[in-house]
Order: structure tokens, then C-alpha cells, then sequence
């Protein structure tokens, strides 16, 4: 369940992107448990209210965070949102390489994750919007996307 919005803001606070609400937060995770690598990507649309889990669904080599990250990225793009948010600088490379140079990204680890990316955003009619967060400061979207992770 998506937290509280009204909770989450105050008149004593200026916020430095007034349509944040209009955003949506992607973040990945990894975890050790019983000696494997579990990984886990979550969305959060503060406009919507909605809150997504997503499993990367990676194995061996495959399951890391990066794949994460961009595969969070990719549910945000599938939730048709234009304006997203990530503490992620390594994806938003990625993304950028695919983008610019994708002859230069052709046996990357995580191609088809990738060009499916660059896909959704040239088949989108608006343009899409990356914003590069700092992680684990307290940026409310950001750490609810965490929070789904």
C-alpha cells in the first residue's frame, strides 16, 4: 500500500521540485539470504498512488543489482510514466550508451533489458525524463520505491 501523501509533506518545508507527486521512483535492491543473491526492483507514482514490485527475474551472472535498477526503470516506462526518478547513475548511463552508441553496448550483460528500454522511449509520444536522486538521504519517493524493493 502506497504511504500517505498528505503525511508525508509539510508548509514548513520548501520542496525543490514542486510536481514531484507527478514522478515516479524506481529503485533496485539486493540481498543475501541462505547464500544466494536475491535481487528486487520497486516503483512508486505518488500521483497514482501505486506502488509496483518487480522480480528481475535474473540468474547466475544475470542477477544483479544493476539488473534491478534497469528492470524498475523498464516498469516505470511500461506504467507509461514520462518523468522518472533513480539513485541509480550507472542505469542512467546505460540507458544513455543504448541510446547514443548502441553499437558499443551489443554484448553487454543486460542488452535486451536495454533495447527494450530505448524501444519504450522512442515509441513514446512524449518525451521521457530521467532525474538522477541521491540515495539513502530521505527523498520520499526514492525511499518508497526502496521500501517496494
Amino acid at each position: 500500500m502506497a504511504p500517505d501523501l498528505i503525511a508525508l509533506t509539510s508548509k514548513n518545508l520548501r520542496l525543490k521540485v514542486p510536481d514531484w507527486r507527478l514522478w515516479a521512483y524506481t529503485d533496485g535492491s539486493c540481498l543475501k539470504y541462505k547464500s544466494q543473491q536475491r535481487v528486487g526492483a520497486g516503483v512508486f507514482i505518488p500521483a497514482a498512488k501505486t506502488a509496483i514490485y518487480v522480480n528481475p527475474g535474473g540468474v547466475g551472472i544475470s542477477n544483479t543489482i544493476n539488473k534491478a535498477e534497469l528492470t524498475g526503470v523498464a516498469s516505470a516506462l511500461r506504467a507509461k510514466c514520462t518523468h522518472i526518478a533513480t539513485d541509480s547513475a550507472c542505469s542512467l548511463f546505460q540507458i544513455r550508451k543504448q541510446l547514443l552508441f548502441p553499437e558499443l553496448h551489443r554484448k553487454h550483460t543486460h542488452i535486451k533489458l536495454s533495447e527494450q528500454i530505448v524501444s519504450m522511449m522512442k515509441e513514446s509520444d512524449t518525451p521521457i525524463n530521467f532525474y538522477k536522486v541521491k540515495a539513502h538521504i530521505g527523498v520520499i519517493g526514492n525511499e518508497s520505491g526502496r521500501c517496494y524493493s
